[in-house]
């Protein structure tokens, strides 16, 4: 195999992105300009759902950049989403490491399953595409200060931010969904190309799953 030009594999996220149709052109240029940056291992915390036309026809862009990272070797590891239903775009495209959620109690492991209110379910998404599960249920997580999100959503464990719980230490918080299991992949994938820089994308893969 041939040596990296780098051998610390890092993760590089990019902020200020949501899963919304206005928003995938800018999504495709970030996972470009990540690609291209020489970046090992993307992370991906942002989905949109295939029966709302979420896929490679309506945002050809997005997958123009995955078949990039996958040109170019880099592992692409992506939240499967929090609707309790089929994975969500782009974590259902060939070649990405799409995560789902899951929780442990008394019963043992199972995917993680959140609660149902005002006609909205909360839970990890499922689905063939899945290759992996990792924690996502109150899992504490570096927040910005200050600053909360999704506190207005109708189940409250699903909000994340600094005032999770209320009087919790400045800068934590206690966070639940997809998201969260997908950093503790990225992470472990960074680390594995940190220990084998020679490792192609599909061995890294083998490793985790």
């Amino acid at each position: 195999m041939d040596a990296r030009p780098i051998t610390l594999a890092f993760v590089l996220m990019v902020p200020g992105l949501a899963s919304s149709a206005n928003t995938m052109p800018a999504i495709a240029s970030g996972l470009a300009w990540v690609i291209y940056s020489g970046s090992q291992v993307i992370n991906n915390s942002f989905g949109g759902p295939p029966s709302q036309g979420y896929d490679c026809t309506s945002f050809s862009s997005v997958c123009d950049s995955l078949q990039a990272a996958a040109s170019n070797d880099v592992v692409v590891v992506a939240a499967a989403g929090n609707d309790r239903v089929g994975v969500d775009f782009f974590a259902n495209q060939s070649g990405v490491i799409a995560v789902a959620g899951a929780q442990y109690d008394s019963s043992g492991a199972a995917f993680w399953d959140g609660s149902v209110q005002n006609g909205r379910s909360f839970g990890s998404n499922r689905g063939s595409e899945v290759a992996i599960a990792a924690p996502a249920a109150s899992v504490i997580s570096s927040v910005y200060t200050g600053t909360d999100w999704n506190s207005g959503f109708p189940d409250s464990r699903f909000a994340c931010g600094d005032g999770f719980p209320s009087g919790y230490y400045a800068g934590y918080g206690i966070c639940t969904g997809t998201s969260m299991s997908t950093a503790f992949v990225s992470g472990i994938a960074a680390l594995t190309r940190s220990v084998f820089p020679t490792a192609t994308r599909n061995q890294v893969r083998s490793f985790l799953v």
